[in-house]
């Protein structure tokens, strides 16, 4: 088997990958996703928004040479997020020398690294395009895009000793007007003592001091915040999807529904919900008018199962699911797969 250098880029079916990505305002641009066909080394495409494909962005199943193990070391990109002039994407490099961020023109060309990334994953670019928040040691960073000035907001809270009660942060969200930075807050365990704090949901903090400003959502029963967070263009709103699990027997999944709520926690709505089938990675169009996200379907089993994924979209007011185009399905290995995951490019307007 090909070396999986970056098998941590693999996910359960219930864990959260790294996030979907603010919605910048302007005119709707391409979509890119990224994709596994290379055993947890996906790539990264372009697909417009009518769903003809526009080619590979990075090279799929790229190797790079031979590790100490005479296996292939595989280049990998993910967590695509454009600027919010849509003049370049951020992403997440792996099986290169130095690994870690790096951006590119929106065409794939001009690939650059980005400086002070190392060891850090789940990047989100503030709308001055100047900072990014990212995650790093279990612990919410954010730095210059030049490596500088890094800062961290914001740690998980210790599990009490002898307590399972740990919250877990993860996928940072930078708000389009700079106001938030939204994170979603995990409870990992259960035990005796007092509830966690954060209380498990979806939370909004200060990006300048890291404090806790309003939790957005509650967690579900288990202590799951919502997943994979993007804010609508405005600043106003956020989408998410709720947690799913694929059913063993008699494949599909359950839950994986699309909600919209506003930033205040109030006028939450479920917007997308298919019967045995999970829906993923939601993100906001430059123009607030519709939403894509990853619709997956499951086939049985327990570790070893089929999964199908289709790029869909649905315009918010009176629309209903569309699939845009099918997408190649994930490598499955012991039930973990790379869940694709999607950015939207802003234009300019008018």
């Amino acid at each position: 088997m090909r070396a999986r250098l970056a098998v941590t880029l693999a996910v359960a079916l219930i864990a959260a990958p790294p996030a979907a990505h603010a919605g910048f305002p302007g005119a709707n641009g391409k979509l890119v996703v990224s994709v596994d066909t290379c055993e947890f080394n996906p790539h990264l495409r372009a697909i417009a928004f009518t769903g003809e494909s526009l080619g590979p962005l990075t090279r799929p199943c790229e190797v790079l040479g031979v590790d100490e193990d005479e296996e292939d070391v595989i280049r990998s990109a993910q967590a695509p997020e454009f600027t919010p002039d849509g003049q370049r994407l951020l992403f997440q490099q792996g099986g290169v020398d130095p690994a870690g961020f790096y951006t590119m023109a929106a065409d794939g060309s001009d690939h650059q690294p980005v400086p002070g990334g190392g060891n850090g994953d789940q990047p989100s670019l503030s709308p001055d395009g100047r900072r990014i928040a990212f995650m790093r040691d279990r612990a919410v960073w954010t730095m210059a895009l030049d490596g500088s000035d890094q800062r961290r907001l914001r740690s998980r809270a210790p599990c009490p000793k002898g307590r399972g009660n740990c919250v877990h942060l993860d996928e940072p969200r930078w708000s389009p007007d700079g106001r938030y930075i939204a994170i979603r807050a995990d409870q990992w365990a259960y035990g005796p003592g007092k509830p966690p704090w954060p209380r498990p949901g979806l939370w909004l903090i200060d990006p300048e001091t890291g404090k806790y400003v309003r939790r957005v959502v509650a967690g579900d029963r288990a202590g799951r915040a919502p997943f994979e967070p993007d804010w609508s263009p405005d600043g106003r709103r956020l989408v998410y999807r709720t947690a799913f699990e694929q059913q063993e027997i008699k494949g599909g999944a359950s839950g994986g529904n699309i909600f919209v709520v506003d930033r205040t926690g109030r006028n939450r709505r479920r917007v997308v919900h298919r019967k045995r089938l999970a829906e993923a990675h939601p993100v906001w169009s430059p123009d607030g008018r519709y939403i894509a996200w990853i619709g997956l379907s499951f086939g049985s089993g327990d570790v070893g199962f089929d999964v199908r994924s289709t790029l869909m979209r649905m315009a918010l007011r009176g629309g209903s699911p569309k699939r845009v185009r099918p997408l190649p399905g994930p490598y499955v290995e012991e039930s973990y797969y790379h869940l694709p995951e999607l950015a939207w490019q802003p234009l300019p307007s008018g």
